[in-house]
């Protein structure tokens, strides 16, 4: 809980440049509506209007740091959750929508009218805004699936490439646990379709959810998963320069594990109308998976349990002949650091004693700078724990990988923030430093 403000006192400086920030954000990948929104929010925080009264009063809200629990992110997901629910028509008039749609205004919606409005429509809503903003956003952004199942199908291949399977053991078998997972949508990878510019695909043919150019090139592909002291190929690896990958490595999920602080039902209507409401509403593509996702997710229900992540660090086990993969995606911000610190021992202490027939393969897909104010890069990260060494012979009952030594922090490559698409580095490139973020 932070620290009371008195009433009447302004938000620091602080907010409004959050907010500025998250504007350009949102302006330069293409959501011009939603930077508007942004834009006008600090306008009226810098004057003390009705925006900078809900967020000064709004409970346990510290605004001296609103950067790490994505103040600007909550207030745009509130706004449209009211014009969701129809609790602001004249708002709801100049939002985005699909063409031929006569209560919006049309695919990009009409910023100016909204912003004008903004004020208006945050006094009216302010006891509902204020209760309403709510911890961490909840996407549940569907297309970042692509960097962490990518991620399995790349050491799968990695360790065939090896030669540390025999070919001859079937599928390898994954037990999927998702930490932060908010609805599940990221636990059911392997029933979406995802498809590379080399032309590898995975996934049914007519799956709800496709990821048309998820990968510049199949995580499976020999140019990629080239064994280490083989040569290998460069940090980036052109589509146009790879053979044909060939099929995707077999891979089973045998079992599905979520659990988040605050988990959401997917088939409830009010908790998919929470995640799509931090969908930005010009962004109709990504609202289109999503709600290909809760389609999904009312055919196979996956139940997503109230933990935080050291819980479930600690309740884990490894089971011989499967692969424990514990996968997050931006996440790490969200989770307090002596939780996070609690988690990470936790899952240190299990990996130790992982086996190549028990192993344990750490996946993330979380933002990183290469230096303090940098650009932020969204990077695909993997550590595995168990592995032979490469060229180790595999042991019997062996789940199928050898991969990296230990439990070396790998880079595997950078992802767009939404997901999609993935750019995999067969080298860590030069700037980047595979360390702990």
């Amino acid at each position: 809980m932070s620290p009371s403000r008195p009433v009447g006192a302004a938000p620091p400086a602080a907010v409004v440049e959050h907010l500025r920030r998250q504007a350009a954000t949102c302006r330069s990948l293409g959501a011009g509506f939603t930077a508007a929104l942004c834009d006008a929010a600090a306008d009226d925080v810098a004057r003390g209007g009705p925006v900078a009264d809900v967020l000064r009063t709004a409970p346990g809200e510290d605004l001296r740091d609103p950067g790490p629990s994505a103040l600007g992110l909550r207030l745009v997901g509130a706004l449209h959750r009211l014009v969701l629910v129809g609790a602001a028509p004249r708002l709801a008039a100049c939002y985005p929508g699909d063409r031929g749609d006569p209560s919006r205004a049309g695919p990009d919606g009409d910023p100016a009218a909204a912003a004008a409005l903004l004020p208006a429509v945050v006094a009216a809503s302010a006891a509902r805004l204020r209760a309403d903003l709510g911890p961490a956003p909840q996407t549940n952004e569907v297309a970042r699936g692509a960097a962490l199942w990518g991620a399995v199908l790349r050491l799968v291949a990695e360790g065939a490439a090896a030669g540390t399977t025999d070919g001859a053991g079937g599928p390898v078998r994954v037990r999927l646990v998702d930490v932060g997972s908010s609805a599940g949508l990221l636990l059911r990878p392997d029933g979406v379709r995802m498809t590379a510019d080399d032309g590898g695909a995975t996934g049914p043919a007519d799956a709800p959810v496709r990821l048309e150019g998820a990968w510049d090139v199949s995580p499976w592909s020999p140019a990629l998963v080239a064994p280490a002291g083989r040569g290998g190929p460069a940090a980036r690896v052109p589509a146009a320069a790879t053979a044909a990958p060939g099929p995707a490595p077999d891979v089973r999920v045998v079992s599905r594990e979520g659990a988040d602080v605050a988990p959401l039902d997917p088939t409830d209507p009010e908790h998919a109308r929470r995640l799509l409401s931090f969908v930005w509403p010009e962004q109709r593509d990504r609202a289109a998976r999503l709600e290909g996702a809760l389609a999904a997710a009312r055919a196979q229900p996956v139940e997503v349990r109230r933990a935080g992540a050291a819980e479930v660090a600690r309740g884990l086990r490894l089971v011989p002949g499967e692969v424990v993969v514990v996968q997050q995606s931006v996440v790490r911000q969200y989770v307090p650091a002596a939780e996070r610190a609690a988690a990470e021992a936790a899952l240190d202490a299990l990996g130790a004693t992982a086996t190549p027939s028990a192993p344990l393969w750490r996946l993330a897909l979380e933002p990183h700078r290469r230096r303090a104010g940098g650009t932020v890069r969204y990077l695909v990260e993997a550590r595995a724990h168990g592995a032979p060494r490469p060229g180790a012979a595999g042991a019997a009952g062996s789940a199928g990988f050898a991969g990296s030594p230990g439990a070396r922090l790998r880079l595997l490559g950078e992802a767009a923030p939404h997901g999609v698409p993935v750019r995999w580095w067969a080298r860590t490139p030069p700037g980047w430093v595979a360390a702990d973020p």
